[in-house]
């Protein structure tokens, strides 16, 4: 478990998991300014079992990004602002892309944010099932 952390102003991802498997995050703080490019909060690639719950994300990119090969990923109670929102994808856009399964976005807040939760996708994607169980609040 990753709890009561903060990153801020990070020149890229803030935090970058690729092929990892049963990690929770709790409490995290991520911030960049509005105009900060590619600070995605937290971007997850390859890995399955991944929780965020009862975090705060503003960047100028995506809160949370999902890449290919994921699966089984909870994203709840997360405040999110500034940039994208939540992304799911781009999927597709390359061969031998991973499919995704199982990702849930629950109760989360979203301040300011040019989406809720996009989902980019290609007419090669292997999506197998994506329920989107969203209950969004969004504030402008």
């Amino acid at each position: 478990m990753v709890k009561d952390i903060t990153s801020r102003d990070s020149k890229q991802f803030h935090i970058n998991l690729l092929g990892c498997g049963n990690l929770t995050f709790y409490n995290v703080a991520i911030s960049a300014p509005k105009d900060s490019l590619n600070t995605d909060g937290i971007h997850i690639g390859r890995s399955s079992g991944i929780d965020i719950t009862d975090s705060a994300i503003e960047t100028g990119d995506d809160c949370v990004s999902i890449g290919d090969g994921s699966g089984q990923i909870n994203i709840q109670r997360i405040t999110c602002g500034l940039g994208h929102g939540i992304c799911v994808g781009s999927l597709g856009k390359y061969p031998n892309e991973e499919p995704m399964v199982g990702i849930s976005v629950k109760n989360c807040t979203f301040i300011n944010t040019q989406n809720g939760v996009r989902v980019k996708t290609w007419s090669a994607s292997l999506i197998k099932t994506l329920p989107l169980k969203c209950i969004l609040k969004i504030l402008s």
